[in-house]
């Protein structure tokens, strides 16, 4: 992980001694990192990153706190939830889902997560996961990889269309019952997203991909 103080103009070396994989700011000063090993960090003052104890070594690929207390981490088998900020955190299984690489909540109980080759759905905090298919203009949409919702209503994603090609930036305005589509500029892989507003987003994937997304 590098950190930038100049809008990117230059960047610091990394300051986590683990491979990480993805960072969660509720504040500029306040945000977690996971990565590699079942390693979560938490910073409150963005410079030192004290560990935080996952009880477990699966690799985590992303990390999404609806506030201070409550937040999520997927793993291979699992998601760990907190409500107390990381200090402690507790497994719910997912284990006959694929590997996820992407979690977001729209408020403290409805959430989803992006497996790949599906979308898993939770009406209950995350204690509970089920696989949910959301209906896109130009079809199914048969994998997400990236999930994103801005409140209640208001959400995008990265997937895959039944009977398309490459992969479709995909919008939503009722909750995520139905979604509309368009292409997305590029057919490498997409590790993450962030949702600026529901009429921009940026993406970065393999092979130095970054893009930027507009409805």
């Amino acid at each position: 992980m590098h950190k930038t103080t100049n809008g990117g103009t230059s960047f610091l070396p990394g300051i986590l001694g683990y491979e990480t994989f993805c960072i969660f700011f509720l504040s500029p000063d306040l945000g977690w990192a996971v990565g590699r090993d079942g390693n979560i960090s938490k910073t409150t003052d963005n410079a030192t990153w004290p560990a935080q104890i996952s009880g477990t070594t699966e690799g985590f690929n992303d990390v999404f706190f609806i506030d201070t207390n409550t937040g999520w981490v997927p793993g291979q088998s699992k998601v760990l939830k907190t409500t107390d900020g990381g200090a402690t955190w507790v497994a719910h299984s997912i284990e006959n889902f694929c590997y996820p690489t992407s979690i977001c909540f729209s408020n403290s109980n409805t959430g989803w997560i992006a497996i790949g080759q599906g979308t898993l759905k939770s009406t209950d905090g995350g204690n509970s996961w089920s696989l949910f298919t959301p209906e896109a203009d130009r079809g199914n949409i048969s994998g997400t990889y990236q999930i994103r919702f801005v409140d209640n209503m208001n959400g995008m994603l990265i997937g895959t269309i039944e009977n398309q090609p490459n992969f479709w930036f995909c919008y939503t305005n009722d909750g995520g019952n139905n979604w509309i589509s368009q292409p997305c500029s590029t057919i490498e892989t997409i590790n993450h997203m962030n949702v600026i507003d529901m009429n921009i987003a940026y993406a970065v994937g393999s092979l130095g991909t970054i893009i930027k997304i507009s409805k």
